[in-house]
């Protein structure tokens, strides 16, 4: 008896396993006809961009074969079977999709234990039996592709002749790290090609090196001193969410989406007047589930169109690492924009897999680079770049394939870059008796480290022929709301503080007649770390941040004053940047960004180089209503008055 039932369990164990591969096959051969994989190889089937709609199949298939079963072959099926299938092959899945995971140790042994049930199963008699359910099941599922494949390809490139606009961010990119720029060998193969067609701007900063003020910079073409946007997590009612491009672009007909997969410290949502918002949910849940919430259950739940509502802080969350599939974000931002398709669509997606912790679901080796266990972040960092940047691609042929890109701006950019403590970062100093720290780990801490506020900013027509032109006048994320209202020759109702950038003329200008600023955000010591500890990050900033009654983590308002008088701040015109540092007390930091150099402002005598005193005149004025500025008076020192 018990050995009969045995029997029965490991038959109909193979029987599922069949039709898994069945099903996975289906889906593979029918993709290929279809174009959408190049060529059936082992490197090609572990790319979740091949293999990630093999998951519908699999959630279809087990319903569909337990109902081909429950109807036609009722006395092979029970309940205590199924349920012993659909645990273990929870189980499988989960470390097939999400092999960083906890649970997915506990799968090590998947190969051996199927490869003997097969054997003892064949060996068994009356398998001819067991054969009817694989063929019932496999028929019904190929069809089921087959015509979801055909249907899907109708749906596709439907057209869309609006003028749509796209800005797509990536993370902590550095503009150094590019092959477009020169790194060889490239590591974003897809973001260089995209890049050689597009008006490269060279030298572009962010005014603060931090992802919601540098989104905000973009989104409204102003400063930070202009929308209050200083910190990460501001508090909303303290910011203005009114004037900036979605608004303006939804009065003129747009449907607007902002989509941005790691959020937990990036509070922007629909009261920031966004049409759509795709990405986890934000509040201290995603602080907190994000992080215990690897459970096989959940993260293959998470596949599903139901995972967002059921598990909205763990699903398509970049903070959750070891479950995050890039490619199955970027169809989650689709849905809205197939939602759409006949409206002209303003969209705005930022991927976060450059950023710390480094890591995603799957494990990536960086193309011809070595580890150095001195920097273990900055090799796991390149990989990111080379995982983002088929992520970038994925995204770019979901928006050719529905049409979007008919007639389409897109800018691709980053928010800001990062700093490693990289040799080639180091600024030289010109007088050697002095010392200063002028570059640092991370973002936002260090004014002076060019690799935290140096970023990324290509802008392309797609829809017409083009050619890569490259400008080399400094320019700042600030123009790029500016730009877009003169592309749509849209005039908003404030007054931004960027300016249009002329990106269609091959001529370049060397440089624009004005100032650019940046600052520092907040800098906890646990960020200038070489080796990033997320629980004393929290503990170090439990001092400035604080709950809200509907569940966001915002910055404490009491606390904002005596942070906004902490920035260090800086003011840019051409090659030159002067900087000054809270903690100064009679010297300011004159750096010579071209060829790298600093001076300390007394020491600095080639007073016909660098326009110091009206670039300290532009910074005195920009921030003088800061709380806490210059508590020194060095403006008033250094301008002689």
């Amino acid at each position: 008896m018990i050995p009969s039932m045995i029997n029965n369990i490991l038959k109909q164990f193979l029987i599922n396993f069949f039709l898994l591969s069945a099903c996975a096959l289906t889906t593979i051969i029918v993709k290929y006809q279809d174009g959408i994989i190049d060529s059936v190889d082992l490197s090609s089937l572990i790319r979740f961009s091949t293999i990630l709609p093999v998951v519908y199949f699999i959630i279809k298939y087990l319903a569909i074969s337990l109902a081909v079963q429950l109807i036609f072959f009722p006395k092979h099926c029970n309940i205590y079977f199924f349920s012993l299938i659909a645990f273990v092959y929870t189980l499988l899945l989960n470390y097939i999709f999400f092999p960083g995971s906890f649970f997915s140790k506990l799968y090590v042994f998947a190969p051996f234990a199927l490869a003997s049930i097969t054997y003892i199963t064949l060996k068994t008699k009356n398998n001819t039996l067991y054969l009817k359910p694989i063929l019932y099941s496999t028929v019904v599922l190929f069809a089921y592709s087959f015509f979801l494949s055909k249907t899907s390809n109708l749906m596709n490139h439907s057209g869309n002749k609006n003028k749509n606009i796209i800005i797509i961010g990536i993370d902590a990119l550095r503009p150094d790290h590019l092959g477009a720029n020169g790194l060889t060998p490239s590591l974003t193969p897809n973001i260089d090609k995209f890049l050689s067609k597009s008006t490269l701007f060279s030298d572009t900063i962010t005014p603060l090196a931090r992802t919601y003020p540098a989104w905000m910079s973009i989104l409204t073409g102003r400063y930070g001193n202009s929308t209050n946007a200083r910190f990460n997590l501001m508090p909303k009612d303290i910011v203005d969410r009114q004037h900036n491009l979605q608004t303006t672009l939804k009065k003129a007909g747009y449907t607007t989406v902002y989509a941005l997969d790691e959020r937990r410290f990036n509070n922007i949502d629909k009261s920031y007047n966004f049409d759509y918002i795709v990405g986890p949910k934000i509040g201290i849940g995603d602080f907190i589930l994000a992080s215990i919430s690897d459970i096989p259950l959940v993260n293959l739940t998470c596949l599903t169109s139901l995972g967002a509502y059921i598990f909205p802080y763990s699903c398509n969350n970049r903070a959750k690492h070891t479950t995050y599939i890039p490619e199955y974000f970027v169809d989650s931002v689709m849905v809205p924009i197939k939602a759409n398709i006949e409206k002209p669509l303003f969209i705005a997606a930022h991927f976060t897999l450059p950023h710390w912790p480094y890591r995603y679901s799957q494990l990536e080796i960086p193309k011809g680079r070595s580890f150095d266990a001195k920097k273990p972040d900055y090799f796991f960092y390149q990989a990111m770049l080379q995982a983002v940047d088929r992520q970038f691609q994925y995204l770019m042929d979901q928006l050719k394939n529905s049409g979007v890109l008919d007639n389409a701006l897109v800018i691709v950019l980053s928010d800001h870059g990062e700093g490693f403590m990289l040799d080639q970062d180091s600024l030289n100093k010109a007088i050697d008796e002095v010392s200063f720290k002028t570059n640092s780990y991370g973002h936002g801490t260090n004014i002076l480290s060019q690799e935290q506020y140096s970023v990324v900013l290509g802008i392309r027509h797609l829809g017409t022929d083009s050619q890569g032109i490259s400008k080399k006048a400094p320019a700042s994320l600030i123009d790029i709301a500016p730009t877009i209202y003169n592309y749509l020759d849209i005039t908003p109702n404030y007054s931004p503080d960027g300016i249009p950038l002329d990106w269609m003329d091959k001529k370049d200008q060397e440089d624009y007649d004005r100032f650019l600023f940046l600052e520092s955000s907040l800098s906890v010591e646990s960020l200038n770390s070489s080796r990033i500890n997320a629980l004393r990050i929290i503990r170090q900033g439990m001092h400035y941040y604080t709950t809200t009654t509907d569940g966001l983590v915002t910055i404490k308002p009491q606390v904002i004053d005596q942070a906004i008088a902490a920035k260090q701040r800086g003011v840019i015109y051409k090659d030159w940047l002067l900087a000054l540092f809270p903690d100064m007390t009679d010297n300011m930091i004159i750096v010579n960004r071209k060829t790298k150099t600093w001076w300390p402002l007394t020491h600095y005598k080639e007073e016909k180089m660098a326009p110091w005193r009206e670039m300290l005149d532009a910074l005195c004025t920009h921030y003088k209503d800061d709380t806490g500025f210059d508590k020194y008076q060095l403006c008033q020192k250094f301008s002689g008055s």
